[in-house]
């Protein structure tokens, strides 16, 4: 590729595969790799570790093998973190697609639902494939939303609470404690009604799902308070926190449908609020709490 710097990689020789199997929220992935390449991948992704068949169904929804051809990360590449933050091409093509990185190359055959990486240890690169895979394998059953979803005992359900990076989901997660089971990335099922929420394995989240009982939009302010938001506003700004399956058209007018659903079905309030111990009475009653 034009403007690479060019590095020797230490070649590494072919090593035995071992198979995981892993739950990301309802959908069942195995993936194939290395041992060495499997220790460093649940350093992060240990919390979705299943056992083979402990999901309905049994068979994986997605398997990836991984192959690792270099022990070395190339030279322009300084860190393993850095791999997640590099320019990636995709290419659509009969039946599947290409990613290509400058450090890593993937190939994903939809009708076998398979895909492979070969890239250096780094295990970031498979990061690039999941944000591929992941809403389209879901768009039939709902969406991926960048949200927190805090449990409320007392209604039987959860509550989305969404917005952009660093408005502050984490933070809300955190005030709200144990009630947190997800602080970054949720799977929406608009299967059921109402709608369930599942916590994704990333960052704070734990194995859980639970109806949804309302959508909070989030806001910063200097104290609490919430706005009751209409569908139309509510759908503007949810839309911009979808995992959007922007590679396959039918998967995007999938989720198109399941966001207007999610929106209509479900009420919505601006929560503003500060990094303050007793926000959750704002989250719980929005009504009642300005």
């Amino acid at each position: 590729m034009r403007g690479v710097p060019i590095s020797v990689a230490t070649p590494v020789r072919p090593a035995p595969l071992l198979g995981l199997d892993l739950a990301f929220g309802p959908l069942h992935l195995e993936v194939s790799a290395p041992e060495s390449w499997l220790a460093l991948f649940l350093e992060r992704y240990e919390k979705c570790r299943i056992e083979p068949g402990s999901l309905d169904g049994g068979s994986p929804d997605f398997r990836i093998e991984i192959e690792i051809n270099s022990a070395d990360l190339p030279s322009h590449i300084p860190s393993a973190l850095a791999v997640v933050r590099e320019r990636v091409q995709f290419r659509n093509h009969v039946d599947g697609a290409t990613l290509c990185g400058t450090s890593f190359d993937a190939e994903i055959d939809w009708p076998t639902r398979r895909a492979s990486v070969r890239s250096p240890t780094a295990l970031y690169a498979i990061d690039h494939l999941l944000e591929i895979i992941l809403p389209i394998l879901w768009s039939p059953h709902g969406l991926l939303l960048h949200a927190a979803a805090l449990v409320d005992a007392d209604r039987q359900g959860a509550w989305l609470a969404s917005g952009p990076s660093g408005i502050g989901k984490s933070t809300l997660a955190r005030l709200c404690g144990s009630r947190a089971i997800a602080d970054e990335l949720v799977a929406v099922d608009l299967r059921t009604d109402p709608p369930t929420v599942h916590s994704m394995p990333y960052s704070a989240s734990r194995p859980q799902c639970a109806e949804v009982v309302g959508i909070h939009l989030l806001d910063q302010a200097p104290r609490h308070a919430t706005r009751r938001l209409d569908q139309a506003e509510t759908l503007r700004r949810l839309s911009r926190e979808v995992l959007w399956p922007e590679q396959d058209a039918r998967a995007t007018e999938a989720v198109v449908d399941h966001l207007t659903q999610l929106v209509r079905r479900t009420p919505a309030w601006q929560l503003s609020f500060a990094p303050q111990a007793d926000v959750w009475r704002f989250v719980s009653q929005p009504e009642s709490a300005s």
